[in-house]
């Protein structure tokens, strides 16, 4: 596995490389050029002839190539980490820029915005706008400001990023908001007037607010300037669109769709020790477990066991802190009250009795100890500690089920 890296470079907004959050200088315009290329192929090499002619078009200087070799050596200085890395490779007459995805702001952007829209999919509307929010807030202004870049490269970002605004309303109209995006979105079709999505987005919006004749008003107008202007008529999609409006059909009324609230969120981690030490190694390894990628419906059970007394309950609440923000919806913690020096009168938890103590901060009663109600629709965490036996956790049918559990 490569190991982490300390670089992030940007595309979005003025092109700019850091160090451990430090800027890093890139140098005269000629070299912010190159690297702005190498950044838009970034983990692929770049031909030096492609750079003589981004730089010089048909008409290059006979030093052309030297003139590179020069401003490849003056990035690979600027670029040069306190440790003595530099990201930028020779490959052959190529270059290539050193970086991984998720070392880029266009690499997070592409991340985000996918699994966003695998969520939307699923109908996890909550989920997916905060992705969709997490990827736009990447965007500190058009790609490569500043810089003379390749037309279809802006446009292409231009598009993504008109698509992802785009994402994040329909998740947003999911969750009822459609008083609040009514403004939004008028805002966003009098910037790109010929989109039919954003169109037929604010015209659900609005119907689903009440507004119903202000819907048909907004088709009617955008028809009229498509027509005008482009000598073409609204596709079937929105022209249906318009007619279950006007039926007053599913899912166009506002009584199916009530304002949206935010749900309070619980959070019962017991703090964690401020001075907690060692078991780095170990931390890490579980931290890689419980946040492993591989498409599963619901993440992992971590089992800590040992003998009494060694900090698996430290570690435990010490690991849910550590992933907490991967759990948005809550934070919940249930003492097993398992452990042989437990008072006699204290029986151990059983396990209806903690589904559903750790469920009632939630609003939900568990209809069983593996399915809590309206699971599917959470992402949330949950701490176990201190039983004597292996309790009997398994994960539920969404996202909610604890990550660690320490029993001896």
């Amino acid at each position: 596995m490569k190991e982490k890296s300390f670089y992030f470079y940007r595309l979005f907004g003025e092109p700019a490389a850091e160090w451990q959050g430090t800027d890093l200088p890139l140098g005269p315009p000629q070299a912010r050029r190159v690297f702005a290329l190498l950044l838009i192929e970034a983990g692929r090499p770049v031909p030096s002839d492609r750079i003589i002619d981004e730089l010089w078009g048909e008409t290059p200087p006979v030093s052309a190539k030297v003139q590179i070799q020069g401003l490849i050596s003056g990035l690979r200085r600027a670029l040069r980490s306190p440790r003595g890395e530099q990201p930028i490779l020779t490959r052959g007459a190529a270059y290539q820029l050193d970086a991984r995805p998720e070392d880029t702001d266009a690499g997070r952007f592409t991340c985000l915005a996918a699994r966003g829209r695998e969520l939307l999919a699923r109908d996890r509307h909550r989920e997916a706008a905060r992705n969709f929010r997490d990827a736009l807030e990447l965007l500190r202004g058009p790609v490569l400001t500043g810089i003379p870049a390749a037309a279809e490269v802006v446009a292409r970002w231009e598009e993504e990023r008109l698509s992802l605004l785009e994402d994040k309303a329909e998740a947003k109209l999911g969750l009822g908001e459609h008083d609040r995006l009514v403004p939004e979105l008028r805002d966003l079709l009098t910037a790109a007037p010929f989109r039919e999505r954003v169109c037929g987005l604010l015209m659900t919006a609005l119907a689903r607010a009440g507004r119903v004749a202000e819907a048909l008003d907004v088709y009617a107008a955008w028809r009229r300037r498509l027509v005008d202007e482009l000598g073409v008529e609204p596709s079937p999609s929105i022209r249906s669109l318009q007619c279950e409006i006007l039926s007053d059909g599913q899912g166009m009324t506002a009584r199916e769709y009530p304002a949206y609230q935010e749900p309070a969120v619980p959070s019962q981690l017991p703090p964690g020790i401020p001075d907690f030490v060692g078991r780095d190694t170990l931390i890490a390894d579980l931290l890689a477990e419980l946040r492993r990628g591989d498409g599963r419906e619901t993440p992992p059970v971590v089992l800590l066991t040992g003998a009494g007394g060694i900090g698996k309950s430290s570690l435990a609440i010490r690991l849910a802190h550590q992933v907490a923000d991967d759990y948005p919806d809550g934070r919940l913690f249930a003492a097993l009250r398992g452990t042989t020096d437990e008072p006699r009168t204290r029986r151990p938890c059983s396990p209806d009795s903690c589904a559903r103590s750790a469920f009632r901060p939630t609003g939900s009663r568990p209809t069983s100890t593996t399915t809590p109600a309206s699971s599917a629709a959470w992402s949330t965490i949950a701490a176990c500690c201190s039983s004597s036996t292996t309790p009997p956790v398994r994960p539920s049918c969404g996202r909610c089920c604890p990550p660690a559990v320490a029993a001896r």
